[in-house]
């Protein structure tokens, strides 16, 4: 006899997937632990072995990862709603500053870890010329220098470095250490 609800092709995963989902994660993630607690004691200068360590505790979120993705259910598309009208601020409805000093409040924060290898660079992409002999980083650091010098400010640029860029961009962002702006740069984690 055929059921009268709705047929759906969404298909919710039963417990013993989950159990065993769970099982099998929980059995590789002891393994994965137990050989990078190997892999941090060949190390042997203190302070490169805590920074090692630190860095392959990333591991362990994905291992949580895959732990929440075996017990995960469906996502329920019909709960999802965009904001209500009273929940929106346009932007043309915000008040303008009128003290250029609120400058000092800001950072400009600009991804770059993206390699250009897709374009036969070989080193990061903010350092593809793309206007007058201007690479995408000059061009920013033109713009955040205008910036202070009209207002009199100090908004700082802050890079965020990939494993495969960040030594080319410290390398690049030595020839701005005069300029009227202070370029931050941090390492995002390589996995």
């Amino acid at each position: 006899m055929d059921s009268l609800a709705p047929k759906s092709d969404v298909r919710v995963r039963g417990s013993s997937h989950i159990d065993f989902k769970t099982a099998t994660t929980g059995v590789a993630a002891k393994a994965m632990r137990n050989e990078i607690s190997r892999l941090v004691a060949t190390v042997e200068d203190p302070a490169t072995k805590k920074a090692f360590d630190t860095e392959m505790q990333s591991f362990f979120l994905f291992t949580r990862y895959l732990s929440e993705r075996a017990k995960s259910q469906e996502l329920d598309w019909d709960r999802i709603k965009s904001p209500a009208d009273d929940q929106i601020v346009p932007y043309a409805s915000l008040p303008s500053s009128t003290d250029p000093k609120n400058l000092n409040k800001l950072a400009v924060l600009k991804v770059n870890g993206g390699l250009g290898t897709s374009m036969g660079m070989t080193g990061a992409k903010s350092a593809l010329e793309v206007k007058d002999d201007m690479t995408f980083l000059v061009l920013t650091v033109r713009q955040i220098e205008h910036l202070n010098t009209t207002h009199r400010v100090d908004v700082t640029l802050v890079l965020m470095t990939s494993f495969n860029t960040h030594e080319d961009t410290l390398r690049i962002i030595k020839k701005y250490a005069n300029q009227q702006l202070r370029i931050t740069t941090f390492n995002q984690f390589r996995y």
